[in-house]
């Protein structure tokens, strides 16, 4: 059993990861996305809030205007109804007391919404409301940076659920204030600045995307518009050879020259890629530096050149080039135009390859999320199996000890034998079932040794052989030669072969041809059990492990095989993967160590459920406030 210390720090670093999730959230937020509802959300889930409001400060009314409410129903209607008037634009007189206190407190908790320091609504309405919704107290946290006032949110907390600690809903009052100044003073800049330059407009056009080919699309649609030239080309250096290569190119053949590569030094992009300074070539003819292969491959004379580094934090990862056929068509003042552009388009193309490896980070924080789920259910559903098994298993006892009994003191022509032996055969399938369900839940000892994994396979086919030739199957066996013997228990790996194989035999009920594989795998062994069968639905392929899932109909099948097989397999420290076509078949994948992880107990566990304390039954916020000290929920 956990210490409350232990899951104190679980719930802290649980928040602070939620906290680091937001500031890369509004690191990647685009400019057109919802921040007050982007903070919202995240504030929401990491409180547990029934529902977060968010109020911007108003300079000059010094009110705070409520903005937005999430989720917006139910809460939005029926506040609308207590208050006789859309909540939303509602205002909140700050004075300057309650200001200071704002920025003092920054978080502050209130058994009622009319005391609460970060925006009130009327005493009689606020009472409706809270006994409308069922609400146990509010915690109000204060959006503040540099001493000044950004906005605030109240947060309607249910009863029961504990709330962050108060460092944590500081940080996060930290991040959202620090987005909040940032969003005010790119409002107020573009406010003052309407009549933005063409470079700020095409500096601004390449941070609107976080796709990296859009922003390589954008930044040479920008220079072709800025300078009027016929072509333009972006090229990235390849962190492996260190060539350049065209990665996007706009004007006529435009295709021919993207994917083209140039060696270090060779021609003027590779010789500003190798110097790092910008370069002007007003007629090439006259330069020996230009590299004339391309003018070849395009069939276009380009004369005017002007080629720009780009550099991300300092280093070279690429050279960007405006041409022209005309002599003389880019002069010098071309030059800082484009250095300023290749800067802009430098951090879009940071941001870009930052976000796509955000991206590459959230998907296998995704795979893990739904892994931890998995494993979450299946321990649930394994303290059900086991309490619901152990329940059955006497009364199943006595009526097949009853039953057996009674046929043997029947005769063999007496019409009751038929009932009774009805009732032995349904009460042996229950006790199967029974023994199903004690396997799944319940950890097993492993008895390890060397097996022969080819041999094991084998042994595991014999046993159904006959069953799946009668049903028309034919078996391929392909075993690789000389692998090395895995550690396992054989007796537990035959139960997961033959899981397999039966699986198969159920999907192909008009016959078909079962193909099982070996094969070495990295730095383990495989088993590979191939079928031309039904196939499995894609919305049923991330189910077919769990628990009691099956699609068969009721008298084929309990729906535990693959979970028992995924636990056994697991407990070795291997894998089982699945591929499935529907109406081409299913590939089942076993991977197994060679070592098996060390255990203390191989069999999978669900884990014990920890009884709550005194303090855990205590509703929080509990019990009236003490004189002289704010009220606080309790933790």
């Amino acid at each position: 059993m956990r210490s409350s210390t232990e899951a104190q720090n679980e719930r802290q670093a649980q928040s602070l990861a939620a906290v680091s999730r937001l500031a890369i959230d509004l690191a990647a937020a685009p400019p057109e996305a919802d921040l007050l509802s982007l903070i919202a959300e995240s504030l929401r889930g990491l409180t547990g809030a029934m529902a977060v409001s968010i109020s911007l400060y108003d300079q000059d009314s010094q009110d705070l205007v409520l903005t937005t409410v999430v989720p917006a129903r139910p809460y939005l209607t029926r506040l609308a109804s207590l208050l006789r008037r859309k909540p939303l634009g509602m205002r909140f007189r700050v004075s300057r007391e309650l200001y200071q206190e704002m920025l003092d407190t920054v978080l502050r908790f209130e058994k009622t919404l009319t005391a609460t320091t970060f925006g009130a609504i009327p005493g009689p309405v606020s009472a409706a409301v809270q006994q409308a919704f069922g609400i146990d107290y509010f915690a109000g946290l204060a959006f503040c940076h540099g001493g000044e006032l950004l906005g605030s949110s109240v947060l309607v907390m249910p009863r029961g659920v504990q709330i962050p600690p108060d460092d944590v809903l500081k940080l996060f009052a930290h991040l959202a204030a620090v987005s909040l100044r940032k969003k005010r003073a790119e409002d107020a800049f573009q406010r003052r600045n309407l009549d933005l330059e063409r470079l700020n407009a095409a500096g601004q056009a390449l941070n609107a995307s976080l796709d990296l080919d859009q922003v390589l699309v954008t930044v040479v649609r920008q220079i072709r518009e800025l300078l009027n030239v016929q072509a333009c080309s972006v090229w990235l250096l390849d962190d492996d050879s260190r060539d350049l290569v065209c990665r996007r190119a706009a004007g006529a053949h435009a295709a021919k020259v993207r994917g083209w590569r140039l060696s270090p030094g060779q021609g003027l992009a590779g010789s500003v890629a190798q110097n790092g300074k910008s370069l002007l070539v007003t007629d090439t003819q006259c330069d020996p530096r230009h590299y004339p292969g391309i003018d070849e491959e395009t069939g276009l004379q380009m004369r005017s050149i002007l080629s720009v580094p780009l550099r991300i934090k300092g280093k070279m990862v690429g050279v960007i080039q405006a041409l022209d056929s005309r002599p003389g068509r880019l002069g010098t003042g071309a030059v800082p135009m484009v250095e300023s552009l290749a800067s802009s388009a430098a951090i879009a193309l940071e941001n870009a390859q930052l976000y796509e490896n955000l991206q590459e980070r959230l998907r296998e924080l995704s795979q893990a999320q739904t892994q931890l789920v998995q494993t979450a259910k299946m321990a649930a559903v394994g303290d059900l199996a086991a309490g619901v098994a152990h329940e059955l298993n006497t009364p199943l006892t006595s009526i097949l000890g009853y039953t057996e009994m009674l046929l043997e003191q029947t005769p063999s022509d007496a019409r009751a034998r038929r009932r009774l032996e009805a009732i032995c055969r349904q009460a042996a399938k229950a006790r199967d079932i029974v023994r199903s369900l004690l396997d799944f839940a319940e950890p097993h000892d492993y008895i390890i040794d060397r097996v022969d994994l080819n041999a094991l396979l084998q042994q595991s086919l014999l046993l159904l052989r006959q069953r799946l030739e009668n049903k028309g199957i034919i078996i391929l066996e392909q075993y690789e030669p000389d692998l090395p013997c895995p550690a396992m228990d054989a007796s537990r790996m035959k139960q997961v072969f033959l899981n397999l194989c039966i699986n198969a035999l159920q999907a192909m009920p008009h016959g078909g041809t079962l193909t099982v594989r070996s094969e070495r795998s990295g730095d383990g062994v495989a088993a590979s059990f191939i079928d031309t069968g039904e196939g499995i639905p894609a919305e049923n392929l991330t189910r077919v492990f769990e628990p009691f899932f099956t699609t068969r109909a009721v008298d084929e099948g309990t729906g535990l095989g693959l979970s028992v097989s995924l636990g056994i397999v697991q407990a070795h420290g291997g894998r089982i993967e699945v591929q499935s076509k529907v109406g081409a078949g299913s590939t089942f994948v076993v991977w197994l160590p060679l070592e098996p992880p060390p255990q203390e107990e191989p069999g999978l566990k669900a884990p014990t459920k920890q009884s709550r304390t005194a303090e855990d039954k205590t509703t929080a916020g509990e019990g009236s406030r003490k004189a002289g000290r704010p009220w606080r929920p309790k933790r």
